[in-house]
């Protein structure tokens, strides 16, 4: 996995760190943006998806999990079911 040098644009494995922050505080609807956004590295994707699916538990979405990047990565998708 590659490190990121930009703090503008801060790799997988910190934004699923901030997730794991963000989720800590409660804050989850970030949290769920950082695991998404995190999910888009094939390295990571296991790992940010099974916290996507514990925040959406934690916020009680209702609905299917997606079970592909495609579902996930769909302009029609939305995280709040």
């Amino acid at each position: 996995m590659q490190l990121s040098t930009d703090p503008l644009r801060p790799d997988a494995l910190t934004l699923n760190n901030l997730g794991n922050a963000e989720g800590a505080l409660g804050n989850w609807d970030a949290a769920i943006a950082d695991y998404l956004e995190a999910s888009k590295d094939r390295e990571l994707q296991a790992i940010a998806l099974a916290n996507l699916a514990l925040a959406q538990f934690q916020t009680k979405v209702s609905g299917s999990f997606p079970l592909t990047t495609t579902d996930i990565y769909s302009p029609t998708y939305s995280f709040r079911g």
